[in-house]
């Protein structure tokens, strides 16, 4: 996960279970700034979601991808990202 959005100054990141939420979870990588990242994870075939917070505050979600589909032998990449129209947006990076 890389932080490239102006509007996340600095993040908490979870990656947890599809619809799981991050309560009572601890964060992968606590307080990314922007253009940091958290380096790649290595992560178990299934449905996750990558949830940046405010540092500290697992309950305030500032960006959710929603559900993301992992397979064996796939690397990826979020970025999180300004919206074109404002607000925060995400992509998701297949890596070679």
């Amino acid at each position: 996960m890389i932080n490239v959005s102006l509007g996340i100054t600095a993040a908490d990141v979870y990656i947890v279970p599809a619809g799981s939420g991050t309560a009572g979870v601890t964060p992968i990588a606590p307080n990314v700034g922007f253009d940091g990242n958290t380096g790649y994870q290595l992560t178990a075939i299934g449905n996750y979601e990558v949830i940046f917070t405010t540092p500290g505050s697992p309950s305030s979600a500032l960006l959710d991808t929603g559900p993301l589909g992992l397979t064996q032998g796939q690397n990826q990449t979020v970025l999180a990202l300004d919206g074109a129209s404002g607000g925060l947006n995400y992509s998701v990076l297949t890596d070679q």
